[in-house]
């Protein structure tokens, strides 16, 4: 069993397409025996990605920082990790991370992104790294 990584938004506010691709993603990794690792947040396409994943009785990891589950966004239907910052949410995906995939979001994803495939390149991990773009 993989652990897969995946960077998405968490807005609701996106084209129903992102929201079904984030649901879809989710069945898609459950049913294939993945564990599932994501930003932590219940709402917009991470609700989704979660939502689809348990709905095939996956397994989910959460993580995120104080600022936002303090909002009540928090996903508590899972293993859900609370990080000071986003910099140790990064480095927790990053490390039970046994692939990344990246799906259609904002300037934190794309920071997230960047970041793992500037350290594939620069030998820190050889871990895939997909990206979808429906």
């Amino acid at each position: 069993m993989s652990t897969i990584t995946v960077f998405l938004a968490s807005s609701s506010k996106v084209s129903q397409r992102y929201l079904d691709l984030a649901r879809e993603l989710g069945e898609q990794i459950a049913e294939r025996g993945h564990r599932l690792v994501y930003g932590g947040s219940f709402v917009g396409c991470m609700r989704q990605l979660s939502e689809g994943a348990k709905s095939r009785n996956g397994s989910v990891t959460g993580v995120i920082p104080e600022r936002f589950h303090a909002r009540g966004i928090g996903d508590l239907d899972c293993e859900l990790i609370v990080t000071r910052n986003l910099r140790d949410r990064k480095q927790i995906m990053e490390d039970r991370a046994d692939a990344f995939i990246i799906l259609p979001a904002g300037l934190g994803t794309l920071e997230e992104f960047m970041e793992i495939l500037c350290l594939r390149q620069i030998g820190f991990h050889q871990k895939p790294i997909v990206i979808i773009d429906p």
